[in-house]
């Protein structure tokens, strides 16, 4: 499922769709309502999608336990068969498997959706948006950011932070830190500060300053920013 698989594109897939030299998924028919059909909810749900080398490897294991147990592993059989031999129903899978689940690791909701909204967020920091919504097979960037994409108060309080230690530590030009070559000051200007005064700055200011990525150290110093 890191794959970000939709159940009518996981459940009908044949042995055949498994590419095991590329580990690779070949999707080439979804379901609906029991019925196969050759195109898919997108233009780009019919493609092949990566597998996770671990993945690859179980999914290798899985088909010679089938093999194993009798059950037909031919090119054309579903990898994910039912009872009958047809591809495996979504509504009975929710229900038996991922409901279950849900409750043991007291989940309020566990369905397709929550998990291909999960990986969409994980996927923030593991690779820009275009990958994402590659995974995710999306016509349009903005479904993947907008729609399927979460922000959490712990990721936007580590972006602050790290914002906020990008701007304090960049020194303007002529700031000794900055590698450019500092100003003269202008002969008989009050505060070496090339005819300026030096700002003075209460509390409230400086706080509101600090927000802003400038700090003031006082005379002598460069304000940075």
């Amino acid at each position: 499922m890191s794959n970000a698989l939709r159940p009518s594109e996981l459940f009908p897939l044949r042995w055949r769709c498994f590419l095991e030299e590329t580990n690779t998924l070949d999707i080439q028919e979804t379901i609906y309502r029991g019925k196969i059909r050759p195109y898919g909810k997108t233009k780009g749900s019919i493609t092949r999608v990566p597998v996770a080398d671990v993945l690859g490897i179980e999914i290798v294991q899985y088909r010679q336990e089938c093999e194993r147990n009798g059950i037909d592993t031919s090119p054309d059989a579903f990898m994910f068969a039912g009872r009958l031999g047809n591809p495996m129903d979504p509504s009975n899978y929710r229900k038996r498997v991922l409901y279950k689940l849900a409750r043991e690791l007291e989940l309020p909701k566990l369905n397709f959706q929550v998990i291909r909204r999960t990986i969409a967020t994980l996927g923030k920091s593991k690779g820009n948006v275009k990958d994402i919504q590659g995974i995710m097979r999306h016509s349009k960037a903005s479904t993947t950011t907008d729609v399927y994409m979460q922000s959490f108060e712990p990721e936007m309080r580590m972006a602050v932070n790290l914002i906020f230690d990008e701007l304090r530590d960049h020194r303007r030009p002529g700031h000794a830190d900055s590698g450019a070559p500092a100003a003269e000051p202008k002969p008989g200007s009050p505060s070496g500060r090339n005819g300026m005064d030096e700002p003075r700055f209460g509390e409230a200011d400086d706080i509101l300053l600090r927000g802003l990525g400038v700090r003031w150290e006082g005379a002598g110093d460069e304000v940075e920013g």
